[in-house]
């Protein structure tokens, strides 16, 4: 049998948003919960619908499914080119830092050093914003910028940084 522990004493206000607090965590669990579940079992439909509905992670799964493929998922790179764009542009900086290499390499799409090296930026800036330590894709970041420097002209790169602060402005 567990030890009674005794609560402090809460008002009525702060009792109620505590409440409230909790209820969106559980809420927001919850969501990630069908997010992993939807993606767990290759479930396309119930993912587009989570996707479609901006629900956190969403679009990335549907991008990793298409991009790698999974079970009765068929590997389709520029489906899961199209969902890395999509939770790209919903803030997500792993998908942001993914769809910089797709157009460093021109996997599924053409290749665009602009468009990567706006990405990148992108990625760490929101990198910086989470609360995920992102150790390694922070270092892998500074390596493909390095290499961008290298095969883009100095004015590309002053495009690209001018892209990059067009998206964090228009949010």
């Amino acid at each position: 049998m567990l030890p009674l522990m005794r609560l402090p004493s809460l008002g009525y206000r702060q009792l109620m948003l505590s409440l409230l607090l909790f209820s969106g965590a559980l809420f927001a669990s919850g969501e990630a919960d069908s997010v992993d579940v939807a993606y767990e079992a290759g479930d396309v439909e119930t993912l587009r619908g989570l996707a479609n509905n901006d629900a956190e992670g969403a679009a990335l799964a549907m991008a990793t499914l298409y991009w790698y493929g999974k079970d009765s998922v068929k590997k389709n790179p520029k489906l899961g080119a199209e969902w890395y764009l999509k939770a790209a542009k919903q803030g997500d900086f792993f998908a942001q830092y993914r769809l910089s290499k797709i157009y460093i390499d021109g996997e599924a799409v053409l290749a665009d050093y602009r468009s990567a090296y706006m990405w990148l930026n992108l990625a760490s800036y929101n990198l910086v914003q989470s609360e995920d330590t992102g150790d390694y894709i922070r270092t892998d970041i500074k390596e493909r910028k390095k290499t961008l420097f290298f095969l883009m002209t100095k004015d590309d790169i002053s495009k690209a940084q001018d892209m990059s602060s067009r998206c964090l402005e228009s949010n």
